[in-house]
């Protein structure tokens, strides 16, 4: 080897921007034993202009009321692992079920131990801004749950404000089986629903495969279809200022509003 090469050293400054995700960069904290959120979540996302980054927290497969509620305990700690010492600009936690019992205050005030001043959502704080939106006052709700925790969800959307019309669950007491329930199903049971009053549908739980019955759901029923990570992302978005029209998942995402801030 050349000797010159070995004990010379030279450098220069680069140019440098703002990084990956430069309208913004989201924390997206999501359950252990959820398989669908994290995946579903950023096919939202304009991934050109927005980045996301997921911590995980305990959660076991057979989840019960007591087990929403000792999330908590974790919240913290898991804001604080996604890139301690650098840019994040909102932190998601995506659970629905757990921002029913915790409540959304708490929910914030736990993530912003972490990051202090960061934008939080989730995505109960999200479809009930999404039902604002959309000027959906009366509300079908479908959710996967046992039934106290169904109970607990819908308590909190009427604590909103807003008229539950007709409710549906599919009794499920595990994660893993949550995840396993087809679009096809989901689609089923919507359309089984009596949405005669109803002005929008809401579709609970970041573990359903959602995504893909909201347009044709939609398309049949008349009325809007809001989901868990739907809703968690237009609202993320909205908080970071895009205001884009985004297709391929229903009337909330098409729109081009901004979230007043």
């Amino acid at each position: 080897m050349n000797e010159t090469s070995v004990r010379s050293f030279a450098s220069m400054s680069p140019e440098m921007d703002n990084g990956v995700g430069p309208l913004g960069r989201i924390g997206l904290i999501v359950l252990s034993s959820d398989d669908v959120a994290e995946d579903s979540f950023k096919r939202i996302l304009p991934d050109d202009l927005v980045a996301c980054f997921t911590s995980r927290i305990p959660f076991p497969d057979a989840g019960t009321p007591d087990a929403l509620l000792a999330m908590a305990e974790h919240l913290t700690g898991a804001a604080a692992t996604i890139l301690p010492e650098n840019r994040i600009d909102l932190l998601a936690y995506s659970c629905t079920s757990g921002a029913a019992a915790i409540g959304e205050q708490k929910i914030a005030e736990l993530l912003q131990k972490a990051r202090p001043g960061v934008a939080c959502t989730n995505p109960l704080t999200a479809a009930t801004a999404a039902f604002e939106k959309l000027g959906a006052r009366r509300v079908a709700v479908l959710t996967p749950y046992p039934e106290a925790i169904h109970r607990q969800v819908i308590e909190r959307i009427l604590d909103r404000g807003f008229d539950v019309t007709e409710t549906l669950s599919f009794d499920l007491h595990r994660d893993s089986d949550i995840g396993r329930v087809t679009p096809a199903a989901i689609r089923q049971a919507v359309r089984r629903m009596n949405l005669a009053r109803a002005d929008a549908v809401f579709v609970s739980c970041t573990l359903l495969r959602a995504l893909e019955t909201i347009e044709p759901v939609e398309a049949e029923v008349g009325v809007p279809l809001v989901t868990s990570i739907q809703a968690m992302a237009w609202h993320a978005l909205g908080l970071l200022r895009y205001d884009r029209a985004i297709e391929g998942f229903g009337q909330l995402l098409r729109q081009r509003w901004q979230l007043e801030q």
